[in-house]
């Protein structure tokens, strides 16, 4: 509370010489219905309720957002003031105490972020300064993060963060920078006792740019020593690189990930309290497409930041005035498989042993399925109706493969249980005018998988299908319809129906409501994914601007 009331009042001074200006965002969301949890159904309530402030006065910014999740739809109860700040800018320089958030270079040494929908947040408590020109930009963050793990919403991680960055551009199309994040962390139990490390990440990058082409790469080691470990500093390495090309017409991407933060065997890769890996503060490229549509979005790949290797290609074309496409191709893989390679006995308990043979390019992605490889292909064309236009048809198809080596091999089965996926999906997207400012979208996704895990029924298709009619900006309303063939859904249900309406009044405010059942899945941002449980009933959000 004293922290806050120091950045209340320190720049109260400034009032009668500065002029004050102030903006204040309120977002609540009320749900009320059913969530089936494996097979049981509950009843599931929440209330959220987040306001966001910002005072400023000359070149200070006061900020602070007040919450009341009691209870929220996913993470922990809290109810008072979650971030406060205080910022000044004068210039090239910049300066913030309290709660922050930061990425330098690509996120391989330091990336924190926050996304509320997976109630994850590896904000910073402490403070941040940046100086930037033409020609250098520098910063440094020190601080705290409390990461709570969304896998285990009882289990936190804590970390004494200190970070800085160099970036100098000496010509226009070159630059080089170096960034460095240094701390100690602290695991809770089940670690017996409390696990402590110390940790450095230094990461080096270089980006250019000439006739139309880009290009950006960037190195990271990571050296962990736990302490009362006497098997010395662990190193782990990632690499991040990217090569673009770009003129009116084409466009192609391709990037390329080797994440080597954590590998390690079976047993140890599910290991969350191990400080052999990539930490809640690190999170580099994904590199793979995330997906808008919905059914596409449904079976995520989930990014491996200890041990992944792959690439992307990403092309976009314009052949004709009014049709556009894009092409997408992305695979990755683990770098190793390790096999059961015999038995030790710990305490009089047997445990196995595991071995990978050397591979001499894992610096690619292996499609032999002890690699648990992933590929998949997207690609759409968009044809507008009219040239300038917001009408348009779109017609994509997608192709997904994917293995998961993830039961552990053991000395009667070496390579262990093997899990496959197989999707295809053909996505539809329509988009018509029919008067002055009403406008008619209707959508279709026709997904088939084969999936050899599912208990009841490996190959079944879903299809999800959506109308909406929208008069831009003031009214929307959306009828959504979901059906499968899956014998073994999490609620027992083949068909959910919901209705989606939203109403924006003053021009400040919007209210969105959703009516009916919500089959639940996978969500995902920056690599990080959870489960959504499926829901029946009411949801609601207010979203205001003042």
């Amino acid at each position: 509370m004293r922290k806050l009331l120091l950045l209340l009042f320190l720049p109260a001074s400034l009032t009668a010489q500065s002029n004050l200006d102030y903006s204040v965002s309120n977002y609540l969301r009320y749900g009320s219905g059913d969530e089936r949890v494996g097979t049981v159904s509950q009843r599931r309530d929440y209330f959220e309720n987040l306001t966001e402030a910002k005072i400023s006065m000359s070149d200070f910014l006061i900020g602070f957002r007040l919450l009341h999740d009691a209870p929220p739809e996913f993470g922990s109860e809290f109810s008072g003031i979650k971030k406060r700040y205080l910022e000044f800018r004068k210039d090239d320089f910049y300066i913030r105490a309290g709660d922050s958030y930061t990425l330098y270079g690509r996120g391989l040494a330091l990336n924190l972020f926050e996304s509320r929908p997976l109630a994850y947040d590896t904000g910073l408590d402490g403070v941040k300064m940046e100086y930037s020109n033409d020609k250098i930009k520098a910063g440094i963050t020190a601080g705290d993060v409390r990461y709570l793990d969304i896998l285990d919403l009882s289990r936190v991680e804590e970390y004494r963060l200190r970070a800085g960055t160099v970036e100098v551009n000496p010509f226009p199309y070159l630059g080089f920078g170096f960034t460095v994040a240094s701390g100690k962390s602290r695991f809770p139990p089940p670690a017996f006792p409390d696990m402590y490390a110390q940790f450095d990440i230094p990461e080096y990058s270089v980006k250019g740019s000439y006739a139309g082409f880009d290009f950006y790469a960037s190195y990271a080691e990571k050296r962990t020593t736990v302490y009362g470990d006497t098997n010395g500093t662990h190193r782990g390495t990632g690499f991040y690189g990217s090569l673009s090309y770009s003129e009116e017409s084409f466009g192609v991407t391709v990037e390329y990930k080797d994440y080597r933060f954590g590998i390690t065997d079976p047993i140890n890769r599910d290991n969350r309290n191990r400080a052999h890996k990539a930490f809640a503060f690190q999170n580099a490229p994904i590199v793979h497409k995330e997906h808008t549509f919905t059914l596409l979005s449904r079976y995520p790949h989930v990014i491996d930041f200890n041990d992944e290797v792959g690439f992307q290609v990403d092309v976009f074309y314009t052949p004709l005035e009014r049709l556009t496409g894009s092409l997408n191709f992305s695979a990755s893989s683990r770098h190793y498989s390790f096999d059961s390679v015999g038995v030790r006995s710990i305490f009089g308990v047997p445990f196995p042993l595991y071995g990978s043979m050397p591979r001499n390019t894992s610096f690619l992605p292996s499609f032999d399925r002890q690699y648990s490889p992933f590929w998949e292909v997207y690609t759409d064309v968009q044809y507008y109706l009219d040239e300038g236009g917001t009408d348009y048809v779109l017609v994509g198809l997608n192709r997904r493969s994917e293995d998961l080596a993830e039961l552990y091999p053991l000395p009667g089965n070496r390579k262990g249980v093997i899990e496959s996926r197989r999707l295809t999906a053909i996505p539809v997207s329509v988009q018509y005018t029919v008067a002055d400012e009403w406008v008619l979208k209707f959508v279709s996704e026709r997904q088939w998988v084969y999936d050899d895990a599912n208990p009841s029924k490996r190959r079944f298709y879903n299809h999800l299908l959506s109308l909406g009619v929208a008069r831009s900006p003031d009214f929307a309303v959306t009828v959504r319809y979901e059906f499968t063939t899956d014998e073994k859904t999490n609620d027992g249900r083949k068909n959910w129906t919901a209705i989606d309406a939203s109403y924006r009044y003053s021009n400040n405010h919007t209210l969105t409501l959703t009516v009916g059942g919500d089959r639940g899945g996978q969500i995902c941002a920056n690599g990080v994914c959870r489960v959504v449980n499926p829901f029946y009933g009411v949801r609601a959000t207010i979203l205001s601007y003042i």
